[in-house]
Order: structure tokens, then C-alpha cells, then sequence
């Protein structure tokens, strides 16, 4: 039984190729595919045992024949065919040069695209015979091809820094293999300045033969650093970043995938034409935020963005750069925040670490645990083997909104915690507040009351007075004094509860009615609570 996998973007169209191929007892359609991510990463997962690929001309966002030569490149043991509706001598040649085993005619028909198949699966079965005998761990070389796109939360977060960090580390790891570093973040790249690179030739000198891409052309546009390292660089000035649309980024990226083994991409935190196609074509993106709010929800806002535009669905995961034990946010909190998985590599705060290797333009001079947790990191991306899923469907607006409602409960949580100790400050000041408001309004009744105690009688004890007024805490600390004509009272404000006291006093007032009398002449005589003088 031949296994065959179907990429069409028209659901029609591979319909079609499914009934066709259903009057073919030899052949089986095993997996679709309507994007060419969703064909490296069907081929990529173990688990399928694939022996041809049928690839439609108008299959993107990469051009079809860089699939084609990358699938080769990548899976030399499965056989690829290609539908085609003009299948011309310049076409032919172009898909021979790719690697295509067979071409067929559209509109399709059993006898074409029966004979194609079985062609090319002939071809995989001498293929997959000579690698009968390679060990797992030579398997494992599939891991090489990969594309590992490098996006920020916000600015400022390290994106550049992890980018040429995770390059660096994977030259190193084998002198070898081709690995290419490419700032896609066109307007505010700065690999030039990580890498002090004065190197004039950037990705903009490829704009005019995307369309015929070759490995001279890319050896002219992408620096070679001293260890080893091919860098694609941004425009020196950003406005000419606006020559680089979609299209054309497709196929300066296909036609780098196809001719190195590992690429490491910047797309920076601003989305554009370039940054959405590396997005699209990237095995793995990596979202890197710091142990702050502001960058963590910048995770939620930048992939609820990209799942709107149908950018990026799924093979996402968050990265913790500047963890520090002495930070408010610990990882385990901030993977409650965002709303994609979280790396269990985090990269610690190493400031002037980093700041010597980037003020100097040496990049190894990153060293220590920095240097240990980017290994870590590349270990960790090698493993997952994560990317898009196969015919992923977009996720629907309930899905969404559950995912948006969970990222911003963890927002919420983070939030909280940062604000405990500012709203606690607050609320014991509101509290204290009370406490003297209310101490003044018993310290202005007791005054009130022992001014009508002395009114009536003059000899009436105004201590006591105003402690039978007053109750519990109040009581025991007054303080009155009298004089001829006014009652004063003085009560301590309570510190937060009725028991300590604090520094600061409340004083009340109240006067003392003096009535006059009268004589026997008739004469009006003043004298102490009403008394005759």
C-alpha cells in the first residue's frame, strides 16, 4: 500500500484527488495538508510513515519548488510529485533542479496521477532501502532544516539577544552545519550592532532576484562571521523595508530553508509582511517576555493577534528572560499569565553580562549560567519537535474567548500580587483615618456633656464626667480640664486598634453657660451655676 500525502489549498481539489485515488486499491490518502508548514510538520512527526507527497502549484505561502527542494533536502526517502496546470519545459526543468520525481497535468485524471504516484513511490522505496541501515541517532538529523522564529512581547525584552545567542550556540554545537541568524525586525534590527557587524549587504539586495534565487546571490546578500555563522541583515535605512512584501519574502526564506540546516529568525514585536511569513514557515516560535505584567500580557496581546490575522495557530511557546529569585513574578506564576505553553527554560538576569558582550560586539563573551541556560534552551527546541499541526482548523470565537478569559485571570492574579503591599499601605491609612474621625466625634461629646455637668453644678468632677461618657479604650485615656467658663478634653487616637496609642491627640471644647441672678433690689448679679452672690 502506497501512502500518499495530499497538499492542496483547494478543499475542492483535494476532494477530488481523494475519489480519484479511492478507485486505486494500491493507494491510500493518509494526511492532507493546505499550507506548506502543515507538510513539514505531518512529515516531521514520527509517527507517519509517508512514501510520496503530491504538492499543488499554488500551495504557500512558500513557492512550491523551495517546498519541494526542502523536502528533499530534509526527507530524501519520500518521493514528491507536483500538480501543475502548465506544466512547460522551463517549469519542468525548474521542478527536476527541486527535486520533483513527477509532474501531472491539471485538470487531474486516475491514469496521470495514478502513474505519478507509483513513479515516485519507486523512487522513495530505493531511497528508504539505503536508509535501512542508518541508527536512530543519525535519524535524529532530522531536527537539522529547522526554522526557529524569535518574537518579542514588547521591545526591550532581549529578542535580539536570544535570537543570536540560540545561533550562535547551534554553530557551535556543530562546525558542520549551515546555520543562518536573519533580523527580520526591519525597522529596529539590531543583530548589526550584537554581532558589530559593518557589513552593507542586507535582505532588501534580494528583492530584485527572489523570483531565481541563487546560492551565489545569497553568499553575496549574508555576512560570514567568524564563527561560522551566515547573517542576513535588515536595510540600513527602515523605509526601505516597505520593498519587501509578502510574496517576496516567501521566497527569500524558502530559498534559505531549503539551503541550510538550522535558521534562527529576529522577527522583533512588530508585525509586518516579512515577520507574518517567518511567522508562517517557522517550525517553532519562540515568544520571549521578561517576569513583568506589561510584558507578560504582551504574550496574550501579540498571539490573540496573530490567531486574528491567521498568521500563527499553535507551535507557540513563551520564553522567561531576566528571571531573578529576587523578582515579584516567579515563573511558575507567569506561566499562569500567559496564554501559551511556557518553555521550562528560563534564561537568567545577567545584565552585565550581556551589556560587556553587546557594548564590545563580542557575543561569547556571554558567558556562565546565561551561556548554560541557551544551551538548555536550544536542547529543549530540538526535543519538542513542535509545529503547526496538520489541517489545524482556526480556532473558533468560544475557544478563543476561553483562552483570552484564562490569560486574563492570570493577568489579574500577577496584578494582585504586585498591588498588596501598595493597596494594604492604603487601606490601614483609610482605617487609621476612621479611628481619629471617630475619636474626635466622642472627644466633642464628652466636652458637650461635661459642660452641662459643670453648668448645672459647680463643683461637678469633669474627669469623671467624661470618663463615664466615654467607654473602653476612650474612657481609660481622657484627659479634661476646666476653667471658669470652658470644659477642654483630650483623648489620644488609637494606633490601627483600641489599645496602643499613637502619637497624635484629639482636643475638644465646650463653654460653660453662666445664668444671671437677680437681687432683692432688682439688681442682676452673676454668679456661679445660678447662685446668688
Amino acid at each position: 500500500m502506497i501512502r500518499a500525502l495530499l497538499a492542496t489549498p483547494d478543499a475542492a481539489l483535494t476532494a477530488n484527488a481523494r475519489a480519484i485515488l479511492e478507485e486505486v486499491g494500491d493507494i491510500e490518502v493518509a494526511a492532507v495538508a493546505s499550507h506548506a508548514s502543515a507538510v513539514t510538520s505531518v512529515l516531521g512527526d514520527d509517527d507517519r510513515d509517508l512514501d510520496v507527497v503530491v504538492l499543488h502549484e499554488d500551495l504557500g505561502p512558500l513557492p512550491v519548488l523551495d517546498l519541494a527542494r526542502d523536502l528533499n533536502h530534509r526527507f530524501p526517502e519520500v518521493g514528491v510529485v507536483l500538480l501543475a496546470r502548465d506544466p512547460a519545459l522551463d517549469l519542468l526543468r525548474s521542478a527536476m533542479s527541486a527535486g520533483v520525481r513527477s509532474v501531472v497535468r491539471l485538470p487531474l485524471t486516475l491514469a496521470e496521477l495514478q502513474l505519478a504516484i507509483v513513479e515516485a513511490n519507486e523512487w522513495a522505496q530505493t531511497v528508504q532501502g539505503r536508509l535501512a541501515a542508518v541508527t536512530t541517532q543519525d535519524k535524529g538529523a532530522r531536527l537539522r532544516g529547522r526554522v526557529i522564529a524569535v518574537a518579542g512581547s514588547k521591545g526591550g525584552v532581549g529578542t535580539t539577544m536570544v535570537a543570536t545567542q540560540l545561533a550562535l550556540h547551534f554553530q557551535r554545537q556543530d562546525d558542520q552545519q549551515r546555520v543562518a541568524l536573519l533580523d527580520l525586525d526591519l525597522q529596529t534590527g539590531d543583530v548589526r550592532a550584537h554581532l558589530d557587524l559593518t557589513h552593507r549587504r542586507s535582505v532588501t539586495d534580494l528583492v530584485e532576484v527572489a523570483s531565481e534565487l541563487t546560492t551565489g546571490h545569497l553568499d553575496d546578500a549574508m555576512f560570514a562571521h567568524d564563527s561560522g555563522l551566515r547573517v542576513l541583515l535588515p536595510p540600513v535605512d527602515g523605509e526601505d523595508a516597505e520593498d519587501l512584501d509578502a510574496a517576496t519574502s516567501a521566497r527569500i526564506l524558502g530559498g534559505i530553508r531549503s539551503r541550510y540546516d538550522v535558521v534562527v529568525i529576529d522577527v522583533g514585536a512588530v508585525l509586518t509582511d516579512a515577520s507574518a511569513t517567518a511567522l508562517e514557515l517557522a517550525d517553532e516560535v519562540v515568544v520571549v517576555c521578561t517576569p513583568d505584567v506589561v510584558s507578560l500580557r504582551g504574550v496574550n496581546r501579540l498571539t490573540a493577534l496573530w490567531e486574528r490575522l491567521q498568521v500563527r495557530d499553535g507551535g507557540v511557546r513563551a520564553l522567561l528572560n531576566r528571571a531573578d529569585r529576587a523578582r515579584e513574578i516567579q515563573p511558575s506564576l507567569a506561566a499562569r499569565v500567559v496564554g501559551v505553553p511556557m518553555l521550562e527554560t528560563v534564561l537568567p538576569d545577567d545584565v552585565p553580562g550581556i551589556e560587556h558582550a553587546t557594548n564590545t560586539g563580542v557575543p561569547d563573551r556571554v558567558a556562565g549560567r546565561l551561556r548554560d541556560a541557551v544551551a538548555a534552551l536550544a536542547e529543549e527546541l530540538a526535543a519538542a519537535r513542535t509545529g503547526p499541526a496538520e489541517e489545524a482548523e482556526p480556532s473558533s470565537e468560544q475557544e478563543l474567548t476561553r483562552r483570552v478569559a484564562a490569560a486574563e485571570a492570570g493577568s489579574i492574579s500577577a496584578e494582585f500580587a504586585g498591588l498588596i503591599l501598595p493597596v494594604g499601605i492604603v487601606l490601614l491609612v483609610v482605617w487609621q483615618a476612621i479611628l481619629a474621625g471617630f475619636t474626635t466625634v466622642l472627644a466633642n461629646g464628652a466636652a458637650a456633656e461635661a459642660a452641662r455637668a459643670r453648668t448645672v453644678d459647680a463643683s461637678a468632677n469633669v474627669q469623671q464626667v467624661a470618663e463615664d461618657y466615654l467607654f473602653g479604650y476612650w474612657g481609660r485615656h481622657v484627659t479634661a480640664a476646666s476653667t471658669a467658663d470652658e470644659i477642654r478634653v483630650r483623648i489620644p487616637v488609637p494606633m490601627l486598634v483600641p489599645g496602643p496609642s499613637s502619637p497624635w491627640r484629639v482636643q475638644s471644647s465646650a463653654g460653660v453657660v453662666r445664668e444671671p441672678t437677680v437681687s432683692r433690689l432688682g439688681a442682676p448679679v452673676d454668679g456661679p451655676g445660678g447662685a446668688p452672690a
